[in-house]
């Protein structure tokens, strides 16, 4: 019993340290991905400090010089034109925003007709191909039907040599009967001439 109850501990000793190196691992990578977020967080802040040292630079100039009046004095000079510059920029985002809002929705509008037409083309093209296939069963059916008439009609290759043999026949026995019915005639002819000058 007791090695059996050792054991038991053993696994579940084992399992436990499996599952804790998985859940290590899971945070090591989770750790990571938090200090990339980190550096790059910092690299943003970075270069938004930069520029709003620009802007602040760029204001200061602006204001010593009076360019944008009174209003600046009272509030301070740098304050003033980064607000004001920050204004204009979300302004002209905001212009170009809308901008290109319009334009997608016009885009969107335009690709849904097509689409619609496309469909409405594609039944009737539908409708027209089907009707096509009947039309071509029904000539296909009437041809064969007319070929099995034709069939009906025309007789066969060898009584059509047999029935040629026989008109060739009987062509050349009345050639014949002429043939000998023409000398005879002639010599009828011949006799019944001096008969008739006798008299």
């Amino acid at each position: 019993m007791c090695v059996c109850w050792g054991r038991a501990i053993a696994e579940t000793l084992s399992q436990r340290d499996t599952e804790s190196r998985a859940q290590l691992a899971m945070y090591a990578e989770k750790f990571e991905g938090l200090q990339g977020t980190i550096a790059k967080s910092n690299d943003q802040f970075i270069s938004f400090k930069k520029d709003s040292e620009k802007l602040a630079k760029r204001c200061k100039v602006g204001c010593m010089t009076g360019r944008h009046g009174m209003q600046f004095e009272r509030v301070g000079p740098c304050a003033c034109g980064l607000i004001l510059l920050c204004e204009q920029a979300l302004e002209k985002e905001k212009r170009e925003a809308v901008q290109n809002s319009d334009k997608n929705n016009a885009s969107v509008k335009e690709l849904s007709q097509s689409c619609d037409q496309l469909r409405k083309d594609l039944v009737v093209v539908t409708k027209q191909k089907s009707s096509m296939e009947m039309l071509c069963r029904k000539l296909t059916e009437e041809r064969t039907a007319l070929k099995e008439k034709l069939k009906a009609y025309e007789p066969e290759p060898e009584t059509k040599t047999e029935a040629a043999k026989e008109e060739t026949a009987e062509a050349d026995a009345t050639n014949k009967q002429a043939d000998a019915s023409e000398p005879a005639a002639a010599a009828e002819e011949a006799a019944a001439e001096p008969v008739a000058a006798g008299q």
